[in-house]
């Protein structure tokens, strides 16, 4: 499983989207599949939590590749 993270410079306003892994894990897949739903249980929860906060994201567009 491989994450990533967008990165950009908050400074410039006009600057591309960097996407750099954080972590890679060798694990089995089974887990892997595991720690996916996990996560996406996790974010839902805290969307839920908090519906009145926006959250941010960049443009489809410039979003990370996502590939686990």
């Amino acid at each position: 499983m491989t994450l990533e993270a967008a990165l950009a410079d908050p400074v410039t306003s006009a600057v591309p989207i960097n996407c750099v892994i954080v972590e890679q894990m060798i694990m089995p897949l089974n887990k892997v599949e595991e720690m996916a739903t996990g996560l996406l249980d996790f974010i839902e929860q805290m969307k839920a939590q908090d519906s009145s906060r926006k959250i941010s994201r960049p443009p489809h567009h410039l979003e990370c590749s996502g590939r686990i």
